[in-house]
């Protein structure tokens, strides 16, 4: 027979020893004796139930093999009868059971409340005897812990605590391990006791409270241990490989600074639910680029403008950044005119291009809100960022397919903008972009053209009147898109470097142009860009898919909404307009007015000029004047500029320009293109817009369209030697400007040229050119033969007989159209102020446009142009910059130094790295760019002085050019007290000693003071004294004054020769100068801040624009 006892220890055993299946029904027989205990004494009923059992001999021998198996310690308590195993009494701790059903303990000291109890209630223990239970109380565990409804039973050995209890009554967490278990409050994770391991069973800690706060601190000293001992992982990570460490602790309690220092990340920024708005409440807006290929126009950016309610995005090719706010401006207009509504908020990220001189007061002034992300968070920009990242995910597959080379990376995304503004959207549930604006503004229509696929081999009609018979009647493009302004395909044809926008296009759509070669692509010059871009209209064709004939347009039809090309695209391409009429196509108005005049006519059927008062301005580059190569009459262009079209074309007819003939066989006609030009007033306003027709005079052919070209052109040196004059003389100065100067020039060849863009031309006619014309090779040498005829283009008079300047005006108007300017106030981009204390001319527009152009209007100011001792060299450190870039930047600082000689030297400097610029020279540049910033208004100043003498100073730097150790030239010359001349130059040789390069920099101040003392007999001005000479080098002055042959001047006898007659001549007088003293010490080095400043006081810079 099996006793109790071995029956629990049997079960115990089965949990952790699974045996044969067979044996089940024993231990189910063993546990249900247990749970239903026979009465005492009553072995017959037992033994008739194990008789019941049949087991085989070896299923027996397993059975004594396990009953002889030592156990370890264990509880079990079933249905609220405690059962444990033999143990030393325990009188003081606690075992937690998971058998158990209720509280109980047999030491009543352990109580602090206690009621006896009279119900005779009993349980039974694991001897299967009966005990009573005396009572029932409360027991405190910790100071903050106590157990309800605890029994006392004499009996008991052990202090028992149920884990049902406590999970259920007091809402507590339960955690089990191998080396221990934890008691937590369920709701707030604190920790209420700990349990030790000790023989198999779970003993609650004594003073679990203090020893668990004591568990908690070193425990989090160990896991800080191991966290930096591994590098400092994720304490995730590391709780799997310690879990016995964060017993008691949340990960969220453990803090490293130091992952915060070298890990730290981004917080994710939350979703923004698409939210309806009006159209053009909000537009996003964001620019891409730079491409290091350019567009086939020359265009590396992209600017994009989404409306938040729609989707529909607009997208703009740009040249340069700076074109971002012109582009706005025209954007602005467009959804005014168009859709007459107005635009509330932009938002864009803190690009350059947004925030400058133009563009934020422009939004200032038309209420426009302007929102911005923060620094670096592009996800405040989503919708633009996203948007950009989808078109040129588009456009690289459109590329990709048939292999489209990179120089036509802008008409693939041009494309991309196209097919997504037709495409359902899942932010607008599934609806198309466009369809969505159509409902909200229903009289619009989008055309809708046959979708091709890009890159593929199309082939265009040929429409050209002087195809032979035996030419072909098509040309090989490739198809790039589809028109905005037109109802036709965009096709380009690389041989021609032309595109055309027609109908009568046939497609190989499964054939592409470009072989697999192509893909990588080309970088394009300047000369690869397109140049001529040919415009069929499709008033006169019909496509060669259909049967229908094109409906022709009218000038009422309501305009196109398709997102337009940007002035950058459409107006800086040469756009030629032919007009080809059916036979059978009646006369139309303007082709009867044809018959009474020979002028050219507007094409005005399809292109309405812009009913409208409000003329957006144009930006303010960094020169005088705005010019732009536009198409004269898209549909961006307002009405300023349309009137200035026609009045050069009024201006062009009744001058005589050209007559219309047909073109001879053998001939070849010049293109041409419309410059417009916004002239600005001293303030920065608009004075008036300028349109000028200009001819593509690089491709005449020398010596047979042009012979000579050159011709002559006063330097800015003679200018401020006149100013000079006038203002010792008390002379007037006074400006006038010959309207359409050039045109006044007749030319001796025969020069053919194409209608302009946006005018009609008759089959088979062109311009034959009696006058020359802006453009042309010999136009300036024509202009000046006219020139030395009469007077001309901008002109100033100054004198001290008014009545023959008043002559002067009557004769020039009757020779020219003349415009009097009155007194000198803006001339070649200078600003001229006259008062009392003399005349100052400055170029500070020209300096804060150049700033807001390369974007440095908001940097730190510079105290001197150079850092002092600065020397740079073409050493291959640092990285390459854009070549171009360079150049440009370079050249505008260059035409600044015609009134700042204080930038002569750093700009003669970094002029000697164009070939090869890298980063060093950039930021030297952009040194002298800061240095600008602090004086953007600095000019030069002319007094009256009694001194009636020509001065120069001259001085130079020895080997210093790092590379090949020559030195460099400076010199600065005044008249009658002024400067007017100055220079900076590295010495085309190798100077042996300092001697020797202060003497060949003192040869080249005398040629200057000679030129000088020349231009003042031409002016009347006779100057006899001889020339004064400044040199610092007292060894040069010694050398010049002594004939004797000097080792130092063997090899430079030419110099002393020239010298030393001058001085013998008594035309040029050697003086030496104190190093302190020398003002062309500043042209020929860079100097501390302490010497600059000194300096530039005596030559005569101030500004103008600091407040007295």
């Amino acid at each position: 027979m099996v006793s109790r006892a071995s029956g629990i220890q049997l079960i115990l055993l089965c949990i952790r020893n699974p045996v044969d299946p067979a044996l089940s029904s024993l231990f189910s027989f063993c546990f249900f004796s247990v749970r239903n205990p026979t009465p005492m004494g009553d072995t017959e009923n037992s033994s008739k139930t194990l008789h019941k059992l049949r087991l085989t001999k070896t299923q027996l021998e397993a059975l004594h093999k396990l009953l002889g198996t030592p156990t370890a310690s264990g509880s079990l308590a079933i249905q609220g009868t405690a059962l444990t195993t033999t143990h030393e009494p325990i009188t003081t701790s606690w075992i937690l059971d998971s058998g158990a059903s209720d509280h109980m303990t047999g030491n009543l000291s352990l109580f602090h409340t206690y009621l006896p109890c009279n119900d005779h209630s009993r349980i039974r223990i694991a001897d299967g005897s009966y005990s009573s239970v005396a009572g029932m109380g409360t027991v405190k565990l910790t100071e903050n812990f106590s157990l309800d409804k605890v029994l006392l039973v004499p009996n008991l050995s052990y202090n028992l605590l149920s884990i049902s209890k406590l999970t259920k009554d007091e809402k507590v967490l339960v955690e089990f391990s191998a080396l221990g278990c934890v008691v937590q409050e369920q709701e707030s994770g604190k920790m209420i006791g700990t349990a030790k391991v000790d023989d198999g069973l779970y003993i609650w800690n004594k003073n679990s409270s203090q020893e668990g706060m004591a568990l908690s601190t070193s425990k989090e000293d160990s896991i800080m241990l191991w966290h930096r001992r591994l590098g400092h992982p994720n304490f995730m990570y590391l709780k799997k490989l310690f879990p016995l460490l964060f017993l008691n602790k949340k990960i969220s309690s453990l803090n490293c600074e130091v992952c915060q220092l070298s890990k730290h990340t981004r917080v994710p920024y939350p979703l923004k639910p698409y939210v309806q708005s009006q159209p053009f409440s909000l537009i996003h807006s964001d620019l891409w680029g730079a491409s290091r290929v350019k567009n086939i126009t020359g265009a590396r950016w992209f600017i994009t403008f989404i409306d938040d309610h729609t989707r529909v995005c607009w997208i703009y090719l740009l040249k340069e950044k700076s074109e971002v706010s012109r582009v706005f401006q025209n954007f602005h207009l467009m959804i005014r005119t168009q859709f007459n509504s107005n635009i509330h908020t932009l938002r864009t990220d803190n690009g350059r291009g947004y925030f400058n001189s133009i563009l934020s007061p422009y939004l200032s002034e038309q209420g426009i809100i302007h929102q911005s992300s923060c620094p670096d968070t592009p996800q405040q920009n989503g919708v633009s960022e996203r948007k950009n990242r989808h078109l040129v995910a588009v456009a690289h597959a459109l590329m990709f397919t048939m292999g489209v080379p990179k120089y036509l990376w802008g008409e693939a995304v041009l494309t991309a903008c196209y097919l997504i503004n037709r495409l359902p959207s899942k932010v607008l549930n599934f609806q198309t972009p466009l369809h969505t604006l159509q409902k909200n503004f229903p009289l619009f229509r989008v055309p809708n053209l046959p979708t091709k696929t890009f890159g593929c081999k199309a082939f265009v009609h040929n429409h050209q009147p002087n195809r032979s018979k035996l030419d072909p009647r098509a040309h090989t493009c490739v198809f790039i898109g589809y028109s905005p302004t037109q109802k036709g395909y965009k096709c380009y044809s690389p041989t021609l470097h032309r595109m055309f926008v027609s109908l009568d296009v046939t497609f190989f759509e499964n054939e592409p142009y470009f072989s697999a070669s192509h893909l990588q692509g080309k970088i394009l010059s300047e000369d690869e860009t397109l140049s001529n871009l040919l415009i069929i209209p499709q008033d006169s064709i019909s496509p060669t898919t259909t049967t229908k004939p094109v409906e022709n347009p009218t000038a009422t039809v309501i305009p196109v909404l398709e997102p337009v090309f940007p002035i950058s695209t459409v107006q800086q391409q040469e756009t030629r307009v032919i007009n080809h009429t059916n036979e059978e196509k009646q006369p139309t108005h303007s082709e009867k007015q044809q018959e009474k005049t020979q002028g050219l006519r507007v094409y005005s059927r399809r292109h309405q000029l812009p009913e409208t008062e409000t003329a957006v301005p144009m930006p303010s580059l960094p020169e005088d004047c705005l010019e732009e190569e536009v198409s004269p009459l898209s549909s961006s262009i307002h009405l300023p500029i349309a009137q200035a079209v026609l009045e050069e074309i009024k201006a062009l007819e009744d001058n005589g320009t050209w007559e219309i003939s047909k073109l001879p066989t053998g001939k070849k006609t010049v293109g041409c293109k419309w410059i417009f030009t916004t002239k600005f007033k001293l303030d920065g306003s608009i004075d008036r817009y300028k349109a000028r027709l200009v001819a593509r005079g690089f491709t005449q052919t020398y010596g047979l369209d042009y012979e000579e070209t050159f011709a002559p052109v006063a330097k800015l040196n003679t200018i401020r030697v006149l100013l000079s004059i006038a203002v010792n003389l008390e002379w007037p100065l006074i400006q006038l400007d010959v309207k359409n100067a050039f045109l006044n020039g007749e030319l001796n060849e025969e020069v053919y040229m194409d209608f302009p863009p946006g005018f009609e031309e008759s089959k088979g006619q062109v311009c034959k050119l009696k006058k020359s014309l802006y453009g042309l090779k010999q136009s300036p040498r024509a202009w000046f033969n006219r020139f030395a005829k009469a007077m001309t283009n901008d002109i100033i008079l100054t004198g001290d007989d008014s009545i023959e300047i008043e002559r002067l005006k009557e004769f020039l108007s009757l020779e020219f159209q003349l415009k009097d300017l009155g007194n000198l106030r803006y001339f070649l981009g200078m600003e001229v102020a006259r008062s009392k204390a003399g005349i100052s001319i400055s170029q500070r527009k020209y300096v804060l446009d150049l700033l807001s152009e390369v974007g440095l209007l908001g940097c730190k100011p510079a105290e001197t142009p150079m850092e002092p001792n600065l020397k740079l060299g073409t050493d291959k450190d640092g990285e390459e910059v854009d070549r171009g870039r360079y150049q440009r930047l370079v050249g505008k600082l260059i035409y600044l130094s015609h009134t700042r000689p204080d930038m002569a030297f750093g700009v003669s400097v970094i002029s000697q790295f164009m070939h090869a610029p890298r980063e060093k020279h950039l930021e030297a540049a952009y040194r002298i760019l800061r240095y600008l910033k602090g004086t953007p208004g600095k000019g030069l100043h002319f007094k009256k002085d009694v001194n009636r003498s020509i001065e120069v100073y001259t001085d130079a730097d020895w080997a210093g050019a790092v590379n090949d150790r020559r030195s460099t030239s400076g010199y600065c010359s005044y008249v009658w007290g002024n400067l007017v001349t100055w220079r900076s130059k590295k010495q085309s040789v190798v100077a042996r000693s300092s001697a020797e390069s202060e003497y060949r920099a003192l040869s080249q101040g005398i040629c200057e003071g000679m030129w000088l003392q020349r231009l003042m007999g031409e002016l009347k001005l006779s100057y006899t004294k001889p020339i004064t000479l400044y040199c610092d080098n007292q060894a040069a002055v010694s050398i010049a004054h002594n004939p004797v042959h000097h080792d130092r001047t063997k090899h430079v006898e030419i110099d002393r020769h020239f010298i030393t007659e001058k001085i013998n001549k008594g035309e040029i007088c050697v003086s030496y100068v104190p190093t302190r003293q020398q003002v062309a010490d500043v042209l020929t080095k860079s100097l501390s801040r302490k010497m600059f400043e000194e300096i530039m006081g005596k030559l005569g810079l101030i500004n103008i624009y600091t407040p007295a």
